[in-house]
Formats: structure tokens, C-alpha cells, sequence
């Protein structure tokens, strides 16, 4: 999940990875950078089920959802842990919210004007934060008059679009009587505000992001089909898919291995920290496997922790943890 998108590039990397090139590595095949408790800090334990991580540098705050919490909390370095918005995901009756189809808030990102800008689960929307008022402005929820899906993850780009990905697999488990829409999807907020389905072919779409210069976007997949990332390239208008491929494959890991594909931050140089089976996977912008950060507990969603122009830590949160990683140690040990 994103953030706001960067401005330099790593493209010229990108288009050099072979096009029919798919890394399929088996568990005790990858580089395992570092642990937790070593490589990884841990920060808190009693977490239900930590997603969305954001870094707001100009606050010098991290913002992430506790689903089952309906909450959004805040972490600084100095102040540690409170609260910011509780409920979050869902706001409606007490009574009704077994029947929201996943209660509690998911991804963060930031919009150009520095507004948090969410995935409201429990009304299966897109949402923007007014921070004075605490109340909430509704940018999507719905597609050609159907209501969404599960709206999962999300990344704000520099011209103020906005892509999401829109699974089913809560209300498939929990509700399925509110079934609106009969495919899972990638969405893109234009600015003027219309909602335009870019791929309907996943079953699962997780994770997404863009990378620095948004030639390219990133996409996990979990559940219901291959563990995997995708890349896609777009149109110029970024509303048509031009082509897509998986680049590495989880399938050996699928039931042996704790996690799935999900969110993900990329950096400045075009870096991908991909939250997914056992830990942090890291790719380098030709999207080679570079290694991963193994975690005991499964892990959903990170940001990156900045200082100025310098990527000072990875923040990390899922099920039952927050931790940190030192960017420069994670980076070197990556390159060894």
C-alpha cells in the first residue's frame, strides 16, 4: 500500500526483467536477511489484526488499522502508541455490525493535500478523513451501481488518482447474501471522481502500489488461486491494462509457510517490501528476490519510515505485532 507515489525513477530497471521470467522459489531456497527480534524490532504484541500502514512525513506520525479493533491507530518514536480514529471501518448501529462484511478500517494512504484517504471495509468504500471534524467524505462505493466488494488496499498517485483493489473473500465467508458484484477488482478514482475498473480477472487482488516514476504497477494476489505478484503496465490514461505477468510465485510456500501476498511499500529507488509468506520479501527494482525478513507471526502491510531524503526504517504491522527494521542494515545485508 502507498502512500503518495515518489518521484524518482526505476524504471529503466524495471523494463529490463525478462518478460517470461516468473521466480518460483520453494521455502528454504530464499536469502533470510534477518529475524525478529534480530533484523526486525518488535514494538507491540497486543495488536488483533494490524494492515495499512502510513508514514506522514511531515508529522513525523505512522497511521495503521486494527481490523477487528475498528480502529486507526497512531505510533510516533517519541510518543508510542494511541488511538486516532475509533470506529473507523464501520460507523453504524452497534447491533448491525456482524453484518458489515469486515468491520474494521484497512489501508492508508495520503493525498496530495496531506488528508488520510482509507479503505473504509464495514461500508465497503473509499473514504477521505477530514482530521478537524473527524467525519468523512465518501469517494467510492459502488461500480456501474453495485456495491463493492471488501475496498482492501490502496495508493494515491501525484496527479490525485486513486487505485484500489476490491476482493471478495470476507463476504464470500461471512455474507454472502450481499453479494452485489460476481468478480473481484482493481479500480482506479480518477480525478474527476469516476470509478474505472481496470482488471477483473484476479480472484484475490491484494496488495498494490506503483513504482516511483508510475510507469508500473504492483499487484499481490492471495487466496482462491496462485500466492503471487503481478506487474502491470497501463495505458497512458491508466485506465487500460497494456500487459501484466506474475514475477514471483508463492505456490510452494501456499499452506506450509504462515501469510500471503498483501501489502507492500516501495522506496525511493524503486525497492519493493512486499509483506507476504513467512516475513518481508524484498525485490530490487529489476524485481529480482533479494531475500526476506522472517517473521514469526504473519504480517500484512509496512511503510517507510523517513528522515528528509534519507529511508530511515521500515514500519511493520499484521496479526499480533508492530516491528521496525533498520532500512540501511536491511539494504545492505540485501546487496551482500
Amino acid at each position: 500500500m502507498k502512500k503518495f507515489a515518489l518521484s524518482l525513477c526505476a524504471a529503466a530497471a524495471v523494463c529490463c526483467a525478462p518478460a517470461d521470467e516468473v521466480f518460483s522459489p520453494a521455502p528454504e531456497d530464499v536469502k533470510i536477511l534477518g529475524t525478529e527480534g534480530d533484523l526486525a524490532k518488535v514494538l507491540k504484541r497486543d495488536i488483533g489484526f494490524g494492515e495499512g500502514a502510513l508514514y506522514r512525513p511531515s508529522t513525523g506520525e505512522v497511521f495503521f488499522s486494527d481490523q477487528p479493533k475498528n480502529t486507526i491507530y497512531r505510533w510516533t518514536e517519541k510518543d508510542g502508541f494511541s488511538v486516532f480514529m475509533r470506529p473507523a471501518g464501520y460507523t453504524g448501529a452497534k447491533g448491525q455490525m456482524d453484518k458489515a462484511i469486515d468491520f474494521g478500517p484497512n489501508a492508508i494512504a495520503l493525498d496530495g493535500n496531506e488528508n488520510l484517504v482509507f479503505c473504509q471495509q464495514g461500508h465497503r468504500r473509499i473514504a477521505r478523513i477530514d482530521e478537524k471534524r473527524f467525519e468523512v467524505e465518501v469517494l467510492a462505493d459502488s461500480y456501474n451501481g453495485k456495491k463493492l466488494n471488501n475496498t482492501n488496499d490502496l495508493c494515491v498517485l501525484k496527479d490525485g488518482s486513486i487505485f484500489f483493489t476490491d476482493p471478495g473473500f470476507w463476504h464470500k465467508r461471512r455474507a454472502p447474501e450481499a453479494d452485489e458484484l460476481d468478480f473481484s477488482g482493481i479500480y482506479k478514482i480518477t480525478p474527476k471522481g469516476e470509478t474505472v475498473l481496470i482488471d477483473g480477472s484476479l480472484p484475490q487482488p491484494n496488495g498494490i502500489d506503483f513504482s516511483p516514476d508510475e510507469k508500473f504497477m504492483y499487484v499481490s494476489q492471495s487466496g482462491n488461486g496462485e500466492q503471487c505478484w503481478f506487474v502491470y503496465e497501463l495505458d497512458e490514461t491508466k485506465t487500460k491494462v497494456v500487459s501484466k505477468r506474475v514475477f514471483c510465485s508463492l505456490k510452494k510456500w501456499t499452506g506450509k509457510v504462515r501469510g500471503a501476498p498483501d501489502g507492500m511499500a516501495i522506496g525511493r529507488d524503486g525497492w519493493i517490501y512486499a509483506t507476504g509468506n513467512g516475513g518481508v520479501h524484498l525485490f530490487s527494482p529489476d524485481l529480482k528476490h533479494k531475500g526476506l525478513v522472517k517473521i514469526e507471526n504473519q504480517v500484512a502491510n509496512c511503510c517507510i519510515i523517513t528522515d528528509g531524503e534519507t529511508e530511515k526504517s521500515l514500519f511493520v504491522v499484521g496479526p499480533k505485532g508492530a516491528y521496525t527494521i533498520d532500512m540501511r542494515r536491511l539494504k545492505s545485508l540485501a546487496r551482500d
